[in-house]
């Protein structure tokens, strides 16, 4: 996938990250906390993609003058001005961001409206310029920015935006990977089912969840693996897979971090959804 893509194109491939609205709140704490004081980005996955809808709690209200003044300034309505302003913001709101490390710690984010159509293409690597999101985020600062701007397309009010993208998918790398790393595969039995005399397969499903608690990291994190099957000399699987990049820790202190990597080479690639769901 280029780095400058017009429109998504999703590559099924790739592991794709959720995180639901009402859980974007603990990653920002967590970033102000512990995060954004860490000089480096952990190699969760290589590249992927991370979905996350957000709610900026905006008061249209607030805005009837900007929009009068803008309304006169190009010579249009009122209302025009209102809907392209909401329209604006249910873009912001609703994204999905295509992530790739292309040196040791720095990484590029394309970021996608709800139209699957790029909003922004930016790149950061720490030690470089991460003095830019070291201050601590809040949404407040956010909506003032967007009540003083002098328009939609302000540079400083999409520079804001960015650094939010970047603590939420700076911190789902880290919470991915601190995540610990024991794993529990599943078998799941396909065996048909009979229903009314048609043969069904049991679906199982993709979506793996990692629900640690965000400042307790030590649950074990179970993760199905769809049709292992068994050989002669042990198991092994029926398709490809992406594993995350974890830390690894020995009994002696000593801490290492594990890169992601493929488990199944050779088979035919499987494609997996993240879901983010830390409680506190």
């Amino acid at each position: 996938m280029s780095s400058k893509e017009t429109y998504l194109k999703i590559n099924k491939r790739l592991p794709q990250i959720h995180i639901s609205q009402k859980q974007v709140d603990l990653f920002i704490n967590w970033w102000n906390q512990d995060i954004r004081f860490q000089k480096t980005v952990p190699h969760s996955f290589e590249e992927g993609y991370l979905k996350c809808d957000l709610d900026f709690n905006i008061d249209i209200n607030k805005f009837n003058n900007l929009f009068k003044q803008m309304a006169k300034t190009y010579h249009t309505t009122y209302r025009k001005m209102e809907t392209m302003f909401k329209d604006f913001i249910n873009s912001l709101e609703h994204i999905i961001m295509y992530f790739k490390f292309i040196k040791n710690n720095e990484i590029i984010i394309n970021t996608y409206d709800i139209n699957n159509k790029i909003l922004s293409n930016i790149s950061f690597g720490f030690g470089e310029n991460s003095r830019d999101i070291e201050e601590e985020f809040s949404y407040e600062k956010l909506t003032s920015l967007i009540l003083t701007s002098e328009g939609l397309n302000n540079d400083n009010l999409m520079n804001s935006f960015n650094i939010l993208y970047m603590i939420i998918l700076i911190t789902s790398l880290w919470y991915i990977a601190t995540t610990k790393n024991t794993t529990k595969y599943i078998y799941e039995n396909k065996t048909p089912v009979i229903t009314n005399r048609k043969k069904n397969i049991v679906k199982v499903s993709d979506t793996k969840v990692i629900s640690t608690p965000i400042y307790d990291i030590t649950k074990i994190k179970t993760k199905k693996v769809d049709g292992l099957i068994k050989h002669r000399k042990g198991w092994t699987y029926s398709h490809a897979f992406q594993v995350h990049g974890h830390y690894r820790h020995y009994k002696n202190g000593k801490v290492i971090f594990v890169n992601s990597y493929i488990k199944g080479k050779n088979k035919e690639f499987k494609s997996q959804t993240i879901e983010l769901q830390p409680t506190q």
